[in-house]
Formats: C-alpha cells, sequence, structure tokens
C-alpha cells in the first residue's frame, strides 16, 4: 500500500473512532462491529479503494463459522460526515452549549439540572455541576473562560469555577423562569431575560443587581434571548411577538425596535463588527438586519420547522443555525446562500455555536447528547437516504426481500433487505401515516393515514393503485385478512371498516365503539375481528359484521394487544401504574389470567411463534419472559438503560430482539436469557421486527433511520475473542500499531 493509500486509510479509522467513541467506551467489545459498519463506506459504494482492501480480510474472517457474533448495518445512517464527535452524558435534553475561549472546553446545560464540561479533543467529560433544582436553559463561558455563568428554570442564575466546578454565587431577582445569560465583553456585567418580563444587569465581582430593563416595554410578550453587542455599549433582546429590541447598558434606554418575524424570536446575535444583526424564529427563518437602522438586509429560508439558535462565525463570513427539524444549516453571510446542511441529530437541535477558532461547530439536542462537527470539510461523500422525521414503524415483506418503513413525513419506503438499498419511495398521504402492511402474496403494500384514507400501492412499482375513503376522521390502523382478499381499517370515528382488496368497495361498517378505535386484527382463521379503543376489546364476526363480545377494562388500554399464534387467545396491556397484562379466551372472552409486573408501564408484548411464551417490554428497562399457561414469570432480561419500546420473538423462537429510547438494540438468547448481540442506534428506537426467516432485524427511530441489521455467526457458539484480537489478526502492522497507539492513550485518559 503506498503512502498516500495509508494516510487516507488512517484518516478514514480516525474519524470512524472518533465517531464511535461514546459507544466504546460503554461498549468496548462491539469495536470491530461499528468499525466496519462506518468504514465498509469510506471508499464509496463501489467499494474498491485503499479502505476496503485492509477491510476485506477481517471480513472473510470475522463472518467464518465460530468467530465473534457481530450484527452488520446493511445501509447508511442520515449522518453527515462532517460530524467529529458525539458527546453523551446528560440524561435529558440539552438545552444550551458553548465553547471556552480557548476552544479547549465544551459546556453544555440540561434539563436534567447539571451542567457538564467536556474535552473538546476527546469528548471526555470533566465534570458535573450540580446546584439548579430544575432545568438549566441557558449557560456561558466568561471572557477569560474562568467561570461559567447559567440561568435556570427554578428563577436563579449560577455563577461557577471553570477550573473546579464550584460553584460561587447564586445570583436571585428574578421572579419567572430565566431563560438567557450573557457575560459582557469585558466580563464585569452579567446580562439575563427572564419570564417575568424584564432583562437584569448584575456585577459579576458581587452578584448585585445594577439595572432593571424593560418592564414598560414587555406587557404582553416573554424576553426569550439577549445578548451584548461586540463593544458592550448595547443590549439586543428577542421576544415571544417576534420582535427585537435595542437597549442601551448605560442608561437602559430603548433605542429601536426591530419588527418583521411571525413568530418568537428564540435566539439572536451581534456580527463580530457590531454591524450586523442576526435572528432567528419560530417562523422558520433567520434574518439579517443593520444594527444601525434596523432595516431587514435578507432572509434566509431553508429549515422545516422553528429555528431554535443561531450564530456568526468568528470572521463574521459565515452564519450557523439550528432546528427543530432535527438539523444545523451553515449559510454564506453576505448572500444568505446555504451552503450545507448537518444532519446526525435524532430530535430538535436546541443550540449551536461556533469554536472561537472557526474551525468546529458544537450542537445541542432533545436527544440529549452533544455533537462536535468540522466547519472546514464541506463536502458530503454520499447522498444520505431515508426518511426526514420519525420512523415509527416496519416490516419485512413475507418472503423477506423487501423492508417497507413508514414515517411521519408522510411516505412510505421500500428497501432491498439484502442490499439495505433504498429502492423506491411512496408519496401520496397529506397528513401522518400511522399504520403499514404488506399483502400475505407481498405484492400489494397498504397504508393508513391521519388524512383520513387508506391507500394501496404495487409493491413491485410504488404505483397508487387506490384510495380508500369513507372514515370520518384518522384512520389509524390497517390489516390485510390471512386469505389477502379483503382489508379492514379502524379509525377515530368511532367505526372499523372492511373493504374488497381487488376492487377497494366498502362491504361493511362496524359501529359500537364509543371513541377512537386505535388498533385492529384479523384473527389468524380469518373468521374474527380484533379492536380496541380506550377501555374496551372487542371481538366481531367477519362474515356478519356483528359484534360478538365486549371484552371490558376497568383502566386505559395501552397500544398493544394481538392474537396469539393458534387464535385462541387475545393478550393485552393496560396504560395504567402496574402496568399489567392481560390474557383473554377468545372464544368465550373470559379474562384467563393477569400478569402483574408491579412497577414499570408495560410498553410492548408479544407471543413466542408456538404461543407458549409471552414477553413483555417496559418502561423500567427491561423484559420479562412468561409461561403462557401458568403465568409464571420465567426470566428477567436486564440489559437495557432506557425505558424498551419494542420487542419480538425470531421466526424459531429462540431469540428476542428488543429496542430502547437511547437507541440500543440488543439480541438476547431465549435459553439463557444472555445479551448476545448489540447495536447503538443513533436515536430513540421506536419499533424492532425480525425477517421472515430470522436471519436479519430491523428498526426505526426518531431521526428517520432505518437500520438494517443482518446475524453474522448467530447463534454464540464458543466463546468471544477479546477486542484485543482485533490489533492481532490480519490487519497490516502499520495500521496495528497506529490503533494501538489510539487505544493506549484513550484507556490512559478514561482510566
Amino acid at each position: 500500500m503506498n503512502r498516500d493509500d495509508q494516510q487516507k486509510t488512517l484518516e478514514a479509522f480516525s474519524r470512524a473512532l472518533g465517531k464511535e467513541a461514546h459507544n466504546l467506551k460503554e461498549h468496548p467489545n462491539i469495536l470491530w462491529q461499528q468499525m466496519y459498519n462506518r468504514l465498509q463506506w469510506a471508499d464509496g459504494e463501489k467499494g474498491s479503494g485503499a479502505v476496503t482492501k485492509v477491510l476485506e480480510p477481517q471480513l472473510k474472517a470475522r463472518s467464518m463459522p465460530g468467530a465473534r457474533p457481530w450484527l452488520h448495518l446493511l445501509n447508511q445512517t442520515l449522518e453527515s460526515y462532517d460530524l467529529i464527535r458525539t458527546l453523551k452524558g446528560h440524561t435529558r435534553e440539552v438545552t444550551s452549549c458553548a465553547f471556552s475561549p480557548d476552544s479547549k472546553l465544551v459546556l453544555s446545560a440540561s434539563d436534567d439540572g447539571t451542567l457538564k464540561l467536556w474535552e473538546t479533543d476527546t469528548g471526555r467529560e470533566i465534570r458535573t455541576l450540580r446546584g439548579h433544582r430544575k432545568r438549566v436553559n441557558s449557560c456561558a463561558f466568561s471572557p477569560d473562560g474562568k467561570l461559567i455563568l447559567s440561568a435556570g428554570l427554578d428563577h436563579t442564575l449560577g455563577l461557577w469555577e471553570t477550573d473546579t466546578g464550584k460553584e460561587i454565587r447564586t445570583i436571585r431577582g428574578h421572579t419567572g423562569e430565566v431563560n438567557s445569560c450573557a457575560f459582557s465583553p469585558n466580563g464585569k456585567i452579567i446580562l439575563s431575560a427572564s419570564w417575568d418580563n424584564t432583562l437584569k444587569l448584575w456585577e459579576a465581582d458581587t452578584g448585585k443587581e445594577v439595572r432593571t430593563i424593560g418592564l414598560e416595554v414587555y406587557t404582553e410578550s416573554i424576553i426569550l434571548y439577549c445578548a451584548f453587542s461586540p463593544d458592550g455599549k448595547l443590549i439586543l433582546s428577542g421576544d415571544s411577538n417576534g420582535i427585537l429590541n435595542l437597549w442601551e447598558v448605560e442608561t437602559g434606554k430603548l433605542i429601536r425596535t426591530i419588527d418583521g418575524h411571525y413568530g418568537d424570536v428564540s435566539s439572536c446575535a451581534f456580527s463580530p463588527d457590531g454591524k450586523l444583526i442576526l435572528s432567528a424564529s419560530w417562523d422558520n427563518t433567520l434574518k439579517i438586519w443593520e444594527a444601525d437602522t434596523g432595516r431587514e438586509i435578507r432572509t434566509l429560508k431553508g429549515h422545516t420547522n422553528y429555528v431554535r439558535s443561531c450564530a456568526f462565525s468568528p470572521d463574521g463570513k459565515l452564519i450557523l443555525s439550528a432546528s427543530w427539524d432535527n438539523t444545523l444549516k451553515i449559510w454564506e453571510a453576505d448572500t444568505g446562500r446555504e451552503i450545507r446542511t448537518l444532519k446526525g441529530h435524532t430530535l430538535r437541535v436546541t443550540s449551536c455555536a461556533f469554536s472561537p477558532d472557526g474551525k468546529l461547530i458544537l450542537s445541542a439536542s432533545d436527544d440529549n447528547t452533544l455533537k462536535l462537527w468540522e466547519v472546514a470539510i464541506g463536502r458530503e461523500i454520499r447522498a444520505l437516504e431515508g426518511h426526514t422525521s420519525r420512523v415509527f414503524l416496519c416490516t419485512f415483506s413475507p418472503n423477506g426481500k423487501l423492508i417497507l418503513s413508514a414515517g411521519s413525513d408522510n411516505t412510505l419506503k421500500l428497501w432491498e433487505a439484502d442490499t439495505g438499498k433504498e429502492i423506491r419511495t411512496l408519496k401520496g398521504h397529506t397528513s401522518g401515516i400511522n399504520s403499514c402492511a404488506f399483502s400475505p402474496n407481498g405484492k400489494l403494500v397498504l397504508s393508513a393515514s391521519w388524512d383520513r384514507t387508506l391507500k394501496l400501492w404495487e409493491a413491485d412499482t410504488g404505483r397508487e393503485i387506490r384510495t380508500l375513503e369513507g372514515h370520518a376522521g384518522g384512520v389509524e390502523s390497517c390489516a390485510f385478512s390471512p386469505d389477502g382478499k379483503l382489508i379492514l381499517s379502524a379509525s377515530d370515528d368511532e367505526t372499523l371498516k372492511l373493504w374488497e382488496a381487488d376492487t377497494g368497495k366498502e362491504i361493511k361498517t362496524f359501529e359500537g365503539h364509543t371513541n377512537e378505535v386505535h388498533f385492529c386484527a384479523f384473527s389468524p382463521d380469518g373468521k374474527l375481528i380484533l379492536s380496541r379503543g380506550f377501555e374496551q376489546l372487542k371481538l366481531w364476526d367477519v362474515e356478519t359484521g356483528k359484534l360478538i363480545r365486549t371484552l371490558e377494562s376497568d383502566e386505559y388500554l395501552a397500544r398493544s394487544c394481538g392474537f396469539s399464534p393458534d387464535g385462541k387467545f387475545i393478550l393485552s396491556f393496560l396504560l395504567c401504574c402496574n402496568a399489567m397484562l392481560k390474557l383473554w379466551e377468545a372464544n368465550t372472552g373470559n379474562l384467563i389470567r393477569t400478569f402483574d409486573r408491579n412497577y414499570g408501564y408495560t410498553l410492548s408484548c408479544a407471543f413466542s411463534p408456538d404461543g407458549k411464551l409471552i414477553l413483555s417490554a417496559s418502561k423500567d428497562g427491561t423484559l420479562k419472559l412468561w409461561e403462557t399457561d401458568k403465568g409464571k414469570e420465567i426470566r428477567t432480561l436486564t440489559g437495557h438503560t432506557w425505558e424498551v419500546s419494542s420487542c419480538a420473538f425470531s421466526p424459531d423462537g429462540k431469540l428476542i430482539f428488543s429496542a430502547d429510547q437511547d437507541g440500543a438494540l440488543i439480541l438476547w438468547e431465549i435459553a439463557t436469557g444472555k445479551a448476545i448481540g448489540f447495536f447503538p442506534g443513533l436515536g430513540a428506537a421506536e419499533c424492532a421486527v425480525f425477517s421472515p426467516v430470522g436471519t436479519m432485524v430491523a428498526s426505526g427511530d426518531t431521526g428517520g433511520n432505518l437500520y438494517i441489521l443482518r446475524l453474522v455467526g448467530f447463534p454464540l457458539n464458543q466463546r468471544s475473542p477479546s477486542t484485543d484480537q482485533l490489533l492481532t489478526h490480519c490487519l497490516p502492522n502499520w495500521l496495528k500499531r497506529y490503533l494501538n497507539r489510539i487505544r493506549f492513550a484513550w484507556h490512559r485518559r478514561n482510566n
């Protein structure tokens, strides 16, 4: 391998290690898996370059019988090449972030009531600052970097020592939540903005209040953000009426009002030379204004949801914005041209900042993470495919060759299971899609939407065949009959409808529910229909349309219920504090058994393929296995650290696949209850499914990512090699030495 190829390979491995550092710290045993899953596309889709040549012998060895099992990601995620590192440690939404003046430290504030300090170069968490009793809304470094300022929901500001994390002073005076805070350029004055409709100036040294501003102006709006001008003589504030105000620091006098946004001004900033003002708004736009006159220069459009934060680069040439559409955007300040979009967060992006040297970007998000990005890359090595928002449902076709996913972006997507390639997008619904399914022969796709319609599509071409109209409310659930001749739908209009699949003709309407119908299903023999409202399960005769029986409940039923594989039983769970599972006899409607967990909400449940076991997933992060006949708890599976949102049995009943709200996807061996496979997704996982033959699994997350994973080397049949064996097998010596140096430095920093 020549020097250029070696350099390219080193850069690829370095970038992959950086992006995976937060995962490998907690799960070092997945080093090979995660490195391969990232590096397999480093040479482009054809995969014939230097990195591929290094990976090929490893892949061959790792796919041999007896090798350590791993999960092979077949499709690429929605993550920009510019991403360097993810900082993970907060337990709730990250609300604000900032760089230290020397760019060496990162500061974050969170809804978990804490602030955290991190090393920029390594992403290592240095310390946690505790003192606020509730959410911390804003944070900032002093100009010399020695102090940290924070603003909280508890009506206070906190002043902290950067070196020790010690709280020096709590500043009280506001009578409402403090939304924003800032140091003056000389570090002597502190500025704060509050829900009590005031701006306050404080002495940094003493915490003494200097002046209150805005009482006479903010009588019908809330001050959301505040900032000093670069020379420290002016204050800029943005409010909930879409107005910016300029104030004189020395007198507190209102100099100018700038009105132009149609939504809340959530963030604002001066350009480094103080001549321009930048504002971000809930009207999905940014605006640039002349500071001297208040004249609007231009509007930056491109985000599809609220713009929550904005900043100028240190040289004033670039603009950065963060939005609730889960993205950041970089713009040219002179022209307003959008340069590129940064994707990687899986929930709303709440805050953003340039590093003082202008080389890095920092972002904070509702997905509980911060992310560091490179400014200078300026390129995408691939097109990012996938949904633009939450993927809440995915399913394999009956032959296992296709995967269907449904997103909150009003679309369905079809993917090749073997390659993970997106084949086509099904567009036509005008509102969110609630449910989707393949026909039993796999030739048709059915979808149900809030737009009150169902749609039938050809799976091979993606062509819309017909729209089924008739419901007076959003359609929440849909299903094909086992023979594929009938379609069933459930709606917010309190009815179910039966349709002919061939013609789309409405056959009958089932009336009897007294509120929205959230779920419907055919029995395995196709003779019965099960439906679920808020407090009732109902069984109907397909042929006559008559209500057979109602299964009453004194608690709200949660989203999941279904028939056992033989159709003899019905399983449901309750949305209540004790989260009980209930087993009913389908023929009589009698309650057979209650499985009382006594703690944690149940979020998902399933029958094993033979119907002998029941699996439940809980908000407390555990899964439980139960005997169907006796109701006896067999085993508790522990390993998730967040609530488990979905679970499934493999077709042979030997494995379990589960997904949680932290993005962790785990494969379990039923016989032992051990976790034998782990994949860290980027966002909160919404669904978990096996392929029909059990060799693949799929899941979707809140960020629009679909994960198609092939099970390589399962079930576990021998002792797994250690992580270090990766460095002594197949890799070139020069690359082994490089990885060893990184591994040694990494262990030294974290131990």
